[in-house]
């Protein structure tokens, strides 16, 4: 009834890799239009019955960011960018509901530019900019909860320091969103993370405490 269909692989409730599909996608549909240069299709793709998507299983206490990918060489069409702020998961159930009105039809040089039948994405807790230099990672910061890590950047320990003694899970990630470290069910105010193994570059320091959660940029040189 609607082949418009997604497969993720999320790693925990901030982070998620994955694919959307439009299963009207069919070599069958194929041709190209002498008399009408523009006119060319290849992996012909009709609109889905639906224009949206859900992704389920997130934190619905603090922001997501969904960034869009091309699973071709060549493809430049892409959906935007997609923020779901804190205030509006903060009312949610943890639901990521993606409008895709406009990105799975057309036949005009799909070859040339998109197929329009499939596109990947990520799902992370900060803005993902698509560079491989360490800055690239941005987070906004938020009022209120709040931790503090040091050195910044570091090289063998980072040190983080907490307001209060209550029950926390920590967790570094890698700039694609791979935990590389994790201490759960923490009860302490300050904690001590060994990162002389870890490969230079930039990673998240991701803290999450009952309902409320922050993320900060660590570079490690």
């Amino acid at each position: 009834i609607n082949p418009l269909e997604a497969y993720y692989l999320r790693s925990d409730q901030s982070t998620a890799i994955g694919w959307v599909h439009n299963r009207n996608a069919s070599v069958a549909k194929s041709y190209y239009v002498r008399s009408i240069p523009d006119e060319q299709n290849f992996l012909g793709c009709a609109a889905p019955a639906a224009t949206s998507i859900t992704l389920s299983g997130f934190f619905s206490s603090h922001p997501h960011y969904v960034t869009w990918f091309p699973t071709r060489n060549g493809d430049t069409d892409l959906p935007p960018d997609t923020e779901f702020p804190d205030v509006l998961m903060s009312t949610s159930s943890g639901d990521l509901t993606i409008d895709l009105s406009g990105y799975f039809n057309g036949i005009a040089n799909n070859y040339l530019d998109t197929l329009h039948s499939d596109y990947a994405f990520v799902v992370t807790p900060g803005p993902f900019v698509k560079s491989l230099a360490p800055d690239a990672i941005v987070t906004e910061p938020e009022a209120g909860w709040d931790f503090a890590l040091y050195p910044n950047p570091t090289r063998d320990l980072l040190t983080l320091s907490f307001a209060d003694d209550t029950i926390k899970d920590v967790a570094l990630l890698d700039i694609s969103g791979r935990i590389v470290a994790r201490h759960q069910n923490l009860v302490t105010q300050m904690l001590q993370i060994p990162t002389g193994s870890l490969a230079k570059g930039a990673y998240w320091v991701r803290v999450v405490s009952g309902k409320k959660m922050k993320v900060k940029k660590l570079v490690i040189h």
